[in-house]
């Protein structure tokens, strides 16, 4: 009974990689457009609409901290990947994590890599890293960097629990930092920019006052909540930022320290609760996406990602549906950087083409960046590079006329 209760344990778990095994190119994708996201998911219908919600509902959110509707003219929408990509390849993985967030290319994405809830998935880090793109969109100037890192982590920190989600619940990691940190380094940590060259430590002891500075101030009553979100309005010169900000910094540094340990070491935080506002979407909105389409998609995620075969199959398998696409040609050129004898046919066949969408041209450019940077002849080099600057230039005149 033993052995047959394993041998269907066994077969389970290789029916169940067996499923995951396909790749995401096999997939057939679903489109869903909400106000402020645009969706493309294999995930089916049902997981694909909860995802929405959810990601409405944690932007109405940001919302209500930051006092700041969303402004589609100047944020745009987001666009968000959904996929099954368990398998043993991982052909769009980046470490070990299940999400994540794409801030540096041409269009920022949030990739969803696994199925499964909301709170498995959309975790502290990525949410805090996605709010930075958030408070950035909505600030009318720069804002200190502390205030900035301190308002992301709040954020990140959000909870949801049935309908209501939860704002200044305590981050574990980060009231263990506060509780031993020195603070003769207060006055450097809200002078300092985040620098790459900073251990790991020194990044967490930052990242933690930063948020202990910013949820003391949101939790202590309503008008320093307001000082916070007056960041944020349009008046730069009477309020702006430097307002919040000197706010927080007339206070002496020991008296502030002093006040973070209090806020710190009490026993229970404030919690606000407010009522998830993201709405189920219209399954009716959700429409096939042709797989050509999913399939530049993948190969752009994949080349963000110096996936080079992952690109190629993507690819590939697009020209497959359209042989003469000129954003998969493109795509195909720059996934054979390395074989030059591959690539060049490829982007001839676009040039002959004579396109001018922007897109086309600023792939083009792309190209011939990256293969300048891989030359090692420097007449080689300096034509791509000026081959690059005029579709670059061409894409700017286009856009200015």
């Amino acid at each position: 009974m033993i052995a047959c209760a394993r041998l269907a344990a066994i077969g389970l778990v290789l029916i169940s990689l067996a499923c995951a095994s396909v790749p995401p190119s096999s997939q057939s994708f679903l489109r869903l457009e909400t106000s402020r996201f645009v969706l493309l998911s294999s995930l089916g219908r049902e997981e694909t609409a909860r995802l929405a919600m959810n990601l409405e509902s944690f932007e109405a959110a940001v919302d209500y901290i930051l006092d700041q509707p969303f402004d589609p003219s100047r944020e745009g929408r987001t666009l968000v990947l959904a996929f099954d990509d368990r398998g043993p390849a991982r052909r769009f993985a980046i470490r070990d994590e299940t999400a994540y967030w794409l801030p540096a290319t041409a269009r920022p994405i949030l990739v969803f890599r696994t199925p499964g809830g909301w709170d498995r998935r959309a975790d502290r880090d990525l949410l805090h890293h996605y709010a930075h793109r958030l408070i950035r969109a909505r600030a009318r100037e720069r804002l200190p960097p502390w205030l900035e890192e301190g308002l992301a982590q709040l954020i990140g920190a959000l909870e949801r629990k049935g309908t209501e989600i939860r704002i200044g619940a305590p981050v574990p990691e980060f009231v263990r930092v506060i509780r031993d940190w020195h603070r003769s380094q207060f006055t450097d940590v809200l002078q300092r920019e985040w620098s790459a060259k900073e251990t790991p430590g020194e990044r967490l002891e930052w990242s933690a006052i930063c948020w202990a500075i910013v949820h003391m101030e949101w939790s202590a009553s309503a008008d320093r909540r307001e000082t916070l979100r007056s960041a944020f309005d349009d008046d730069r010169t009477a309020r702006g930022p430097s307002r919040a900000a000197r706010a927080i910094l007339a206070r002496k540094p020991e008296r502030l320290a002093e006040q973070i340990n209090e806020h710190i070491a009490r026993k229970r935080f404030p919690v606000d609760r407010v009522r998830a506002m993201g709405d189920a979407p219209d399954l009716d909105r959700l429409k096939p996406v042709p797989p050509a389409e999913s399939l530049l998609v993948l190969g752009r995620l994949a080349l963000e990602l110096s996936h080079a075969s992952v690109a190629r199959d993507a690819f590939e398998k697009a020209l497959e549906e359209r042989p003469d696409d000129p954003f998969a040609l493109v795509g195909l050129a720059r996934a054979w950087l390395d074989s030059p004898e591959r690539a060049e046919p490829l982007v001839r066949r676009v040039e002959a083409m004579s396109r001018q969408e922007p897109h086309i041209r600023l792939g083009l450019a792309a190209y011939a960046l990256e293969a300048a940077r891989r030359s090692d002849d420097e007449d080689e080099r300096r034509s791509l590079a000026e081959r690059a600057l005029g579709l670059y230039g061409g894409v700017v005149d286009s856009n200015s006329t």
